[in-house]
């Protein structure tokens, strides 16, 4: 059976839909878990009134914070109130395709190896317009995805499913790290565990001025992602996993991009890149992060911006 964990705050009218992607999945051997984490809405109601007759069949169960706790508490709790073999994890904004669990079973079936598998999916946008997560990465397991865990992680909540034994093993989620949580968790699986990737996308993950992304400044936004650079080298630590100069070289060029404009962290982690990694001033990525040190995010922005402009009056 597979467990599949919604946490869940003030968001009733999307819970819904969440909700009735999971009772529309042709895998039918699973329960639902919701934890609300102390909602001031009408989750509840919406819940009891929608889907009571799955409530009372056991297929629902519906469990409620005293006080909010973040998203990280509530995933946890359902791990532990979870009765199936296999955890998937669904964000109360997102939503899956039909055949989300059966294509992520069969893998699990398949690949006994394999501690974690994700999949593809859709990022929608709130203008209606779509476009696939991963473009490039075809179907596979190994050292390649687990890499890609460790390293870029561009990986949903909504889009894994994991083995108990999994948890059981490594624990759950480390608080205090939300809304990125799942990188420091996905990083700790690859580390122990083989991973598993199908290119086939069976989630709508939804982008939003509501999301839990956007509830963050991007000051706090950069030390939750450096926080969890510092949870991953622990990990690295513990687990005897080395982790490889060029995937170390890429997370700190992504600090060095996410504190801009605090230019002190900007050139420390530029600096340290280049040092772990010296092919990395070869990348065209690492000259337009030092292109933003020298003009200004800002001007930098809007250099991009006119460039896009003219390139649309040639055509």
């Amino acid at each position: 059976m597979v467990s599949v964990i919604i946490a869940t705050y003030n968001r009733c009218n999307l819970l819904k839909r969440a909700i009735e992607s999971v009772l529309r999945q042709t895998y039918k051997n699973y329960e639902i878990i919701i934890i609300d984490d102390a909602s001031s809405d009408d989750t509840y109601k919406i819940i009891n009134d929608s889907f009571k007759p799955f409530i009372d069949k056991g297929t629902i169960r519906y469990y409620r914070n005293e006080t909010n706790k973040e998203r990280s508490f509530c995933r946890n709790l359902g791990m532990e109130e979870a009765r199936g073999g296999r955890f998937a994890f669904l964000d109360d904004d997102d939503e899956w395709l039909p055949n989300h669990l059966e294509n992520l079973v069969k893998f699990l079936d398949d690949n006994y190896e394999v501690g974690v598998a994700f999949s593809n999916c859709y990022e929608v946008f709130e203008d209606g317009r779509k476009r696939l997560f991963w473009h490039k990465i075809k179907t596979g397991k190994g050292v390649y995805y687990k890499d890609l865990c460790i390293d870029r992680c561009f990986v949903t909540g909504s889009a894994y499913i994991i083995r108990k034994e999994v948890y059981i093993k490594l624990g759950g989620f480390k608080e205090g790290l939300e809304p990125a949580e799942d990188r420091e968790y996905l990083a700790r699986i690859a580390m122990s565990y083989n991973v598993g990737y199908s290119s086939i996308p069976t989630v709508y993950k939804y982008t939003h001025s509501g999301s839990y992304a956007h509830s963050r400044s991007q000051k706090e936004l950069a030390f939750t992602r450096e926080k969890i650079w510092h949870a991953i080298q622990e990990n690295s630590q513990k687990f005897s996993y080395p982790i490889k100069p060029r995937v170390r070289c890429r997370w700190l060029l992504h600090l060095s991009i996410n504190f801009l404009p605090d230019l002190d962290k900007t050139k420390y982690y530029l600096i340290e890149a280049a040092k772990t990694y010296p092919l990395c001033l070869s990348w065209m990525s690492t000259w337009r992060l030092l292109l933003k040190v020298i003009v200004g995010k800002r001007v930098y922005s809007f250099l991009k911006m006119r460039k896009t402009m003219i390139n649309k009056r040639k055509k």
